[in-house]
């Protein structure tokens, strides 16, 4: 059997199937209006290895030829650059924030030099298990990597057939995670904890009070006014969330995190009369919002420090973080024999279409069962 090219590669596909492919400089052009030359690389990537060899031999053999003209090949960091213009007018300020900071610590570093078109798949291979090892959610930045390889695609910088992601194993389990399975308080946790949290501070005291009886949002939380709350039909409305802008610049924000976010949740008799009560204690003219430091709305990060606090206080307390106390609420009422899974995703705000028609027409009804639920725990 003849031996085969070394410079033809052998790759396996997701699918199992191979295939076989040759990436080859072929020589170097001037570059019009420049000193600078360019480096001519030709690829291809085929279903056999004949056919691969032939279409290798014939490059080789061609070289650049005299009809090739020089075009401005473009860097990953270049093809971005164009991308990420496109990429804020269609996400949030918040995604967009994190997109960007992902791009600048994990992509550019590695791979913003390279030409598009011209990225080895060793080079690649070896950049997603490094970020595998390193970083827990490692495939949201592969993912960004991808979506800007599609935009090249588009702009004809780069080929379908050379994306390195195609060629790349993506490993299905990377650096562990915090395990958030037990995130969350049974009905006893969160009465001892709410106790702990009353002799820290009355303000903190409501504030989880409030966000383990509702479930609603830390950033909705954050962002509540007075104006709000319907204290007659023990109900508050939730219209906006505490989130940030594209600068990392903490914003409130008209509108919630998905369309079915915007909704009504029901406050039990205990839970009204200790707003009435934090109200008379903290309203002023110079603010509306409920929970403020100095009249400004809370950071994204006072409801976690106040829970180092708490926790150190209290060191035979379970620990949650904030998100926990959504979960809690959850797992309360889903633990309750009248409550059902369709009232507690209503009063979470979780988006779903098959959903939507069942939350027009039955809102009422959902609510009182989760005030009788809140009753009986005395919550």
């Amino acid at each position: 059997m003849p031996k085969r090219d070394k410079n033809i590669k052998v790759v396996t596909l997701k699918s199992g199937e191979k295939r076989y492919k040759f990436n080859t400089y072929v020589g170097s052009v001037a570059v019009p209006g420049t000193r600078k030359k360019q480096r001519v690389f030709k690829s291809g990537t085929f279903k056999t290895y004949n056919e691969a060899k032939v279409a290798y031999d014939k490059v080789r053999a061609d070289g650049v030829g005299h009809n090739y003209a020089a075009s401005k090949q473009k860097t990953v960091d270049e093809v971005y650059q164009e991308w990420v213009k496109y990429y804020e007018k269609s996400v949030t300020g918040g995604t967009y924030h994190v997109t960007t900071r992902n791009y600048e610590l994990h992509i550019k570093p590695a791979l913003g030099d390279m030409y598009i078109d011209q990225i080895e798949s060793s080079a690649f291979q070896q950049w997603v298990n490094e970020l595998a090892d390193s970083i827990v959610n490692y495939k949201a930045i592969i993912a960004v990597f991808n979506r800007i390889y599609k935009y090249g695609i588009i702009k004809k910088y780069c080929l379908p057939q050379d994306n390195p992601m195609f060629y790349a194993l993506i490993p299905k389990k990377g650096k562990k995670g915090k395990d958030t399975k037990d995130n969350f308080y049974t009905l006893s946790e969160l009465k001892e904890f709410l106790e702990a949290a009353k002799s820290y501070s009355y303000r903190s005291y409501v504030y989880f009070y409030l966000i383990a009886t509702t479930g609603m949002r830390k950033g909705e939380a954050n962002a509540l006014t007075w104006s709000d709350v319907d204290f007659e039909n023990q109900t508050i409305s939730i219209t906006k969330t505490r989130t940030i802008d594209k600068n990392n610049k903490q914003i409130t924000k008209n509108g919630t995190k998905t369309p079915n976010s915007t909704r009504k949740v029901v406050i039990s008799t205990s839970v009204t009369k200790e707003l009435k009560k934090y109200k008379a204690i903290t309203q002023t003219d110079k603010t509306d919002l409920v929970f403020h430091i100095r009249y400004h709305a809370l950071s994204k990060g006072y409801p976690s420090d106040w829970l180092k606090v708490i926790y150190r206080n209290n060191p035979t307390l379970k620990v949650i973080t904030p998100h926990g106390f959504r979960h809690t609420f959850a797992t309360i009422m889903r633990n309750s024999s009248n409550v059902k899974d369709l009232d507690v995703q209503f009063s979470m705000g979780h988006d779903s279409i098959s959903m939507t028609n069942h939350y027009t027409h039955k809102t009422a009804e959902e609510s009182q069962r989760i005030l009788e639920a809140l009753k009986k725990m005395d919550l």
